[in-house]
C-alpha cells in the first residue's frame, strides 16, 4: 500500500520507527542511515549498479523486470542567448571541478556517482526524461487542471 509523506525525511523517520516496511528514496538522503546500519538498501534504480553501493543490485537484478526507477540528477542552467564561448568555458570549468578529488569524496559520501554531460547530451537526457514522464502521465490518465 502506498503511504504518502510530505517528504523523504518524514518517510525515512517512519521506516526507522517501524511504521512502514520500506521506502523509495534517493541515496543522498539515506546514506548516513545506510552507513550506520540503520537502513538496508534492497535495490537501486538505474541501468547499472553504483560504485558506492556496489553490492546492492539494480531493480532488474533483484527480479523487478522492466523497472529502471528514477535516477536523480542536477543540472546547471544558463539563460537563453548565453554566448557559446561562455557556455564552452562553463562546461570546461565544470568538468575540472567534477574531476577534483574533493568532488569525488563528496559524491562518495552522499552515495552518488557524479558525472557530467555536455550541453547536447543533457538536452537529449531531458528530452528522453520528458517522454518517459509523458508516458507515465498518459498511462495513469493524468490531467492538468
Amino acid at each position: 500500500m502506498h503511504v504518502p509523506f510530505k517528504g523523504a525525511a518524514e518517510a525515512t523517520k517512519a521506516i526507522l520507527s517501524h511504521i512502514i516496511d520500506f521506502q523509495f528514496a534517493s541515496t543522498s538522503g539515506v546514506m548516513g542511515n545506510v552507513r550506520s546500519g540503520k537502513l538496508l538498501p534492497l535495490a537501486i534504480s538505474g541501468r547499472k549498479r553504483t560504485s558506492v553501493l556496489s553490492k546492492v543490485p539494480t531493480f532488474s537484478e533483484a527480479g523487478v523486470k522492466n523497472f529502471q526507477g528514477v535516477v536523480n540528477w542536477t543540472g546547471l542552467w544558463a539563460p537563453r542567448g548565453t554566448p557559446p564561448a561562455v557556455i564552452e568555458r562553463l562546461q570546461k570549468e565544470i568538468l575540472t571541478a567534477m574531476a577534483a578529488p574533493d568532488m569525488k569524496s563528496f559524491a562518495d559520501n552522499m552515495g552518488i556517482e557524479a558525472r557530467c554531460l555536455d550541453a547536447n547530451a543533457f538536452k537529449k537526457m531531458l528530452s528522453e526524461t520528458s517522454v518517459m514522464w509523458g508516458n507515465v502521465a498518459s498511462k495513469i490518465n493524468f490531467q492538468k487542471h
